[in-house]
């Protein structure tokens, strides 16, 4: 039996209330750090409001990431395991044609794909191979580093802090790949 393939991530968050991102994202990584010890957390401190929108916050933490994959993640999400976050990263780049990988968006039915807890409700058709989607959530997606510095997240005031990862799966659609959800 192989074993499942891991590729260590880093994830990126623009922060501007650290006492949620400590209860959350940071107490989350914190936790299971254990398990997946060269991920990497890396959170833009935008209390200051140094950055104008997310893509901006975003890039900047992009260019000081040091693995293959960069997972983009709000504040206040919990992840329950940094090892699926790894497994999703090796399928991503392991797929050429995946230009963008989130855990939940909707598909041309108009469909939540990939399964997610809002607080405590459970939503979306489950994932558990990548399934293609118009949009993708911004709550938690994956890309590339080598793309995203190549093709950054949008800095349009027009976005400012939403439809960033939306806009960037058009994009990449555009180009003839794929952008998808996987639980």
């Amino acid at each position: 039996m192989s074993a499942i393939r891991r590729t260590p991530v880093s994830i990126v968050c623009v922060s501007n209330n650290l006492d949620v991102l400590h209860a959350c994202l940071q107490r989350s990584v914190d936790a299971d750090l254990k398990n997946a010890p060269d991920t990497e957390l890396i959170v833009i401190d935008n209390r200051a409001n140094e950055h104008a929108t997310a893509g901006s916050a975003l890039n900047s933490g992009a260019q000081r990431a040091r693995h293959d994959v960069i997972v983009f993640v709000h504040q206040d999400v919990v992840i329950h395991s940094l090892v699926a976050l790894e497994e999703a990263a090796a399928v991503l780049l392991a797929s050429p044609q995946i230009a963008i990988m989130g855990a939940c968006g909707i598909d041309n039915r108009g469909q939540i794909i990939g399964r997610i807890r809002d607080r405590v409700v459970n939503i979306g058709e489950s994932a558990p191979v990548p399934r293609d989607v118009d949009s993708l959530d911004e709550v938690l997606f994956m890309i590339r580093r080598e793309q995203v510095l190549a093709e950054p997240l949008s800095e349009d005031p027009i976005l400012a802090w939403h439809a960033y990862g939306v806009e960037y799966g058009a994009r990449a659609r555009r180009e003839g790949l794929r952008a998808v959800a996987y639980d």
